[in-house]
């Protein structure tokens, strides 16, 4: 089992020493998980934090009326995770489901926040990794505002080249806010 593409994600957001990448090592869990499996549960504390070697997964909400709302996609060399319950202790809001096989690397919270503490190194490329999400997050939120729903589905294609092959078109027309039936159009448009 290899590391590599864990620590090659890293890498950019600060030099990791041998001994950061073997204090990282010691926590990390290896897991191969079928498609549909739950990573994270709505209603449940989030107690892991994932990064995805190879696979796909989603990110949703479950309204009342049980219409799901997919928010995110995440896929290879990826974070995943229930990050706001991980940073508030609070129950998670959103489910994780794995759309397809996975191979993953997981770290209990509670140990890197350990291990955080007494590595201030670590602390600050996890800090920069934040930074770096929660920017990605926002510049999605402004776009897509302002993005008509032909260049939502275009920029969706340049954000993950392939996800019309790996995930299933009603979750990419939750996820760019539109119907079905608008998405289809849209394709039917580009063939």
């Amino acid at each position: 089992m290899t590391y590599d593409p864990f620590f090659a994600h890293i890498a950019p957001f600060g030099p990791l020493t041998d001994e950061d990448r073997d204090a990282l090592r010691a926590l990390i869990i290896y897991h191969e998980l079928p498609q549909h499996h739950l990573l994270e549960q709505a209603g449940q504390v989030g107690r892991h934090y994932y990064f995805i070697l190879k696979g796909a997964s989603r990110a949703y909400l479950l309204d009342e009326a049980g219409t799901e709302t997919t928010f995110r996609f995440s896929f290879e060399n990826t974070f995943e995770g229930s990050f706001d319950s991980l940073r508030t202790g609070e129950p998670a809001s959103a489910y994780i489901e794995l759309l397809e096989p996975s191979r993953l690397l997981s770290i209990q919270s509670n140990q890197f926040a350990g291990l955080l503490l007494t590595n201030p190194n670590l602390a600050r490329i996890a800090e920069k990794i934040s930074a770096y999400w929660i920017g990605r997050l926002a510049d999605r939120l402004i776009r897509f505002r302002t993005m008509s729903a032909t260049q939502k589905y275009e920029r969706i294609q340049q954000e993950y080249p392939g996800i019309v092959n790996r995930v299933s078109l009603s979750y990419i027309a939750s996820y760019l806010g539109l119907s079905l039936e608008t998405l289809s159009r849209i394709r039917a448009k580009r063939l």
